[in-house]
């Protein structure tokens, strides 16, 4: 363990000394994205060899995530689970943060429709289509259209409003929206397509136009 506060200081230093001082942390913490991310890995592996284990292994780690990430309207936390550490560069998002995130309900949702494809089961289709409706809910920018980080905006050094769009996430979440108009039927189908193409559209304009900070 690192005996000071990862630091400029410390990155100041050459290997040895920083060995000297000690390792930084291991990062313990369950996020949901990424165990989201194993979840649609396991189900690509079931698809591939027949394997069931893989199968099982997804429906018990999307379970996971649900049990600790999902909160009880539906939307998912970024953390499923966090212990603080001083030596953290940046401090961690809490298990009890409010802040809603594009990115883990984006890929929670991803995970859901992994699964529902492998398994039948209508629970992880509505799982899927609810994480969707979540994101257009909570985190649409009204001025851009596009998919906004968190629903909780930053503030820029000169009082503007941060408007994060991260493409990576904003992707994501068209992703999920495509897949979704292509699993669900009419009306359905087809509010998940135009949504996706609108928010494709947005998220080029706003890449053009440098709205917000947008990166890559």
């Amino acid at each position: 363990t690192c005996a000071l506060p990862i630091s400029a200081e410390y990155f100041a230093l050459d290997d040895k000394g920083r060995r000297a001082i000690g390792l930084p942390d291991v990062d313990t913490a369950a996020y949901t994205d990424i165990n989201a991310k194993m979840v649609i890995a396991l189900s690509a592996a079931f698809e591939a060899t027949g394997d069931a284990r893989y199968r099982q292994r997804a429906s018990e780690l999307m379970g996971t995530i649900v049990n600790l990430a999902r909160r009880d309207d539906g939307t998912y936390r970024q953390m499923m689970s966090a212990k603080s550490s001083q030596t953290r560069i940046r401090a961690l998002d809490t298990t009890e943060s409010p802040i809603t995130y594009l990115r883990a309900q984006a890929f929670a949702g991803l995970g859901s429709l992994s699964l529902f494809a492998i398994t039948g089961d209508l629970t992880w289709l509505d799982a899927a289509n609810a994480a969707a409706e979540t994101m257009l809910r909570e985190l649409r920018d009204e001025d851009s259209g596009g998919l906004l980080s968190s629903n909780r905006p930053g503030t820029l050094p000169d009082g503007r409003t941060l408007r994060d769009q991260p493409v990576i996430d904003t992707g994501a979440g068209v992703d999920l929206l495509n897949r979704l108009a292509a699993f669900n039927a009419g009306q359905w189908s087809d509010r998940y397509a135009l949504k996706a193409a609108d928010l494709a559209a947005a998220s080029e304009r706003a890449l053009r136009a440098e709205i917000g900070r947008a990166h890559v």
